[in-house]
């Protein structure tokens, strides 16, 4: 019987060897799956942030507007904004896809002659609108347009790049600053208008902004 047990012993530990291994192996794919989980959220948007600033330093709250003309002497123009909260992201998160999407509400004149558009900046507004976000330095500036034709309706931009550079730097919020892009050989002599309306305002019933991020922590 001794050297039954004797013989069995290197059987009996090469088994539970292979259960620990198991379980150890486990536990990784476990603490690997935690940190590699994917969330899709949708940023809650900051009113406070969605507006328009005209060159002059005027702030209004609501559609965010981006005009150009040459008109009025100075030339007038305004820059629309839009706001989203993004605290609630880990600092540390990954981006995989974030994306804009805004509604078209009005067009006046022809912003979209040649490579005329809509541009977007990321900027730091701090916690609401002021002036001077109207000139501040851009964070970032997003190479696609945000629209390039005139018909009306919503409008998407991935915006990934600015979304991580706005959570790498720490920032509480993400405000994107729209401006019309003028046609490279001509400046603009009538009013040159894209609207986003950001709310049922004014006769325009706009879905709000939103900005859906996905992200892996």
């Amino acid at each position: 019987m001794e050297s039954f047990l004797n013989a069995l012993r290197p059987v009996v530990a090469l088994v539970v060897g292979l259960v620990v291994g198991s379980c150890g192996s486990a536990a990784e794919t476990r603490q690997d799956g935690g940190r590699t989980e994917s969330i899709v959220v949708l940023a809650p948007p900051i009113l406070g942030m969605h507006g328009s600033i005209t060159r002059n330093g005027r702030v209004a709250l609501g559609a965010a507007v981006a005009s150009d003309t040459q008109l009025s002497s100075p030339p007038l123009q305004s820059r629309g904004f839009v706001g989203f909260d993004v605290s609630s992201i880990p600092r540390d998160a990954d981006v995989d896809s974030a994306v804009l999407r805004v509604e078209q509400t009005q067009v006046g004149g022809l912003p979209f002659l040649e490579d005329g558009g809509v541009v977007v900046d990321l900027i730091d507004g701090g916690d609401d609108l002021s002036a001077g976000d109207y000139s501040s330095g851009p964070l970032m500036s997003l190479v696609d347009p945000l629209s390039s034709d005139a018909e009306l309706g919503m409008r998407s931009l991935e915006v990934r790049v600015a979304v991580q550079r706005a959570l790498d730097l720490g920032l509480q919020s993400c405000m994107f600053r729209l401006m019309l892009r003028p046609p490279a050989s001509s400046a603009p002599t009538f009013l040159d208008r894209v609207s986003f309306h950001t709310a049922n305002e004014f006769g325009f019933d706009a879905a709000p902004p939103e900005l859906e991020i996905e992200y892996v922590r």
